[in-house]
Order: structure tokens, then sequence, then C-alpha cells
């Protein structure tokens, strides 16, 4: 048992390990917004003589507490938060010179487009960030995002190879999280 945020909609399991004596009638209690009296289930003993309990889909905070013959542990609290994540995606891609052609717009991260061509990505969070970087396999460097007046982030960088990307978020409390991989 201990405190943890979670983000909304993960499972979360509480591993519980009895010392001393064998439990008598292990029990879970918790409460949350939903159900401010203390709710009870019985904890079953795992095959590594543990007694775990998922929360399942967990959507608010909740607290609890471990119950077994006489003792009750100390209360602890899972605490929910929604994780930055991409809420909307722009990619202005302009070609070299030398094709004589105009920038081309896309919305999907999946980019392909000739080698020496410059890649603009302007990102709209879900949330206010502390910071918003593209990190890449076959670079050792990430490209830092500037933050703009309007809420959205933005980077350029020139491609020069294959690789593969991913989008890092962090929220105002630090709390990151990575997009989906995709491909440059």
């Amino acid at each position: 048992p201990g405190n943890a945020e979670v983000p909304v909609g993960r499972d979360v399991t509480i591993t519980n390990l009895f010392t001393g004596r064998p439990p008598k009638n292990p029990q879970l209690q918790w409460q949350d917004a939903s159900h401010p009296d203390w709710q009870t289930v019985a904890l079953q003993k795992s095959t590594n003589e543990t007694y775990p309990h998922v929360f399942k889909d967990l959507r608010a905070d909740v607290r609890y507490r471990v119950a077994a013959n006489d003792a009750i542990s100390d209360e602890y609290t899972l605490k929910t938060y929604v994780p930055p994540a991409v809420k909307e995606l722009n990619i202005r891609l302009d070609r070299p010179a030398y094709t004589q052609t105009g920038p081309l717009f896309q919305k999907t991260p999946d980019v392909s487009v000739l080698r020496a061509s410059t890649a603009q990505f302007r990102l709209e969070p879900t949330t206010q960030l502390k910071s918003a970087r593209l990190r890449f396999s076959a670079q050792p460097e990430a490209l830092s995002l500037a933050e703009n007046p309007d809420g959205t982030w933005t980077g350029t960088l020139t491609i020069n190879k294959d690789t593969d990307y991913w989008i890092d978020l962090a929220d105002m409390s630090k709390l990151k999280w990575g997009a989906e991989l995709t491909y440059l």
C-alpha cells in the first residue's frame, strides 16, 4: 500500500503483504467522492503469498486502507490526473528550394517528405504545459518546442534521415506523458 498518482482510466493494483500472524479476514477498505462511506472487499491470497486488489478504470481520487486481524493500516490516496496529450497537431513541410513547390500542410504525425525539407511542428495540448519536445530514436538530442502566446507549442527542424519520434509533454506539475510512437 502507498500513495500514488494515476492517469484517469488506468487500472491500479494494490499489492498487500502481511507479516507476522497469518491474516484473518483481510480486507481492503476504500472511499471516493461517489461513496463517502467506507466500502469493503475481501482480499484473496495469490500464489506468491500477497493479497492483491485491482482498482479497475480509476476515474476519481480514492482513499483506501487495509485491515486484517485487529489492525488497520494508515490511509493512503490514489490521486487521479488527466495526463497531458496532443489535442491538435499541424505540420508544415517546406521542400527544398530546387523543387520550386509550395509548402505541404498535414495533421497526421507520419511524415514522408524529401530529405533536406524543413518541418515546422505546431501542437495544441489538452492542458497547460511546462515543457514539450520531440524525441528521436536516431538523434541523441531532443528538439525542445517553444510556447506561443496562444498556448500552442512549435519547433522547426530539417529532415535529414528516417527516424522514429515521440512527442513528450510535461504538464505544470511535471507529470510526463509520451505520445504514441510515430515515424518521421
